[in-house]
């Protein structure tokens, strides 16, 4: 068994806790590669028992009640690449214990509102090559510039943020290969440019945007 997807809702008093007290079977499934708990009550204290699936490469969490101390009992999990972890309320420290996945290249922290000490956390994962921060208000011009210790970023999400193009030229350094802007409008003469600072990215913007008419506006390389 590779992967194992589960979710589990109380729906009075007597169910609180199912799913964490279904992670201690979990816990014996060292084959493992794939651990999805999107939507589940899962807490820090049944993750903390998924420790023992040494071989897990991708977790996601989607929505959960994880508030992030468990990933300081999850640090022996070498082949880790890949945390997804959008819309929890995680705890400052959290941000600093994902520097402890040599082999995290993929980290999705939408709407989970990092201040600017997490995004320089965030900026000490040195191998990440996603990053999704979307959904993130508390990201804007002035702590984006910390991302350019990321030397092999190439996928990076703002949609939902406060980042500007002119701050996401702070970024121009960086191997970007895929861009999703912030939602808003956008002046063609400034999107050209960015253009030509990330000539090999994808820019993709969304939502509100009014280019060409469409409601996703997505511009190929240059080169």
């Amino acid at each position: 068994l590779d992967s194992i997807r589960m979710r589990f809702s109380s729906f009075d008093d007597g169910e609180d806790g199912l799913c964490d007290k279904a992670m201690k079977y979990v816990a014996c499934l060292t084959g493992l590669k794939q651990l999805n708990l999107d939507r589940s009550e899962v807490t820090d204290e049944g993750l903390s028992q998924a420790k023992t699936l040494v071989n897990l490469e991708s977790m996601t969490l989607f929505s959960t009640l994880v508030k992030g101390k468990a990933f300081k009992d999850l640090t022996g999990l070498k082949k880790l690449h890949t945390i997804n972890i959008p819309l929890n309320e995680l705890t400052p420290e959290t941000y600093e214990l994902f520097n402890a996945y040599p082999k995290l290249t993929s980290l999705d922290v939408g709407r989970c509102h990092p201040s600017e000490q997490a995004i320089k956390s965030i900026a000490k994962c040195t191998n990440l090559t996603d990053l999704d921060i979307s959904g993130n208000q508390s990201v804007n011009d002035r702590n984006i510039k910390h991302l350019n210790s990321l030397k092999h970023l190439q996928s990076l999400r703002l949609f939902g943020t406060n980042v500007s193009l002119d701050g996401l030229a702070q970024l121009k350094d960086l191997p970007l290969k895929l861009i999703v802007l912030p939602e808003r409008e956008y002046d063609r003469a400034k999107l050209d440019a960015v253009r030509k600072l990330f000539p090999h990215a994808k820019l993709i913007a969304k939502g509100r945007g009014k280019l060409n008419g469409n409601e996703e506006a997505i511009f190929a390389p240059l080169h």
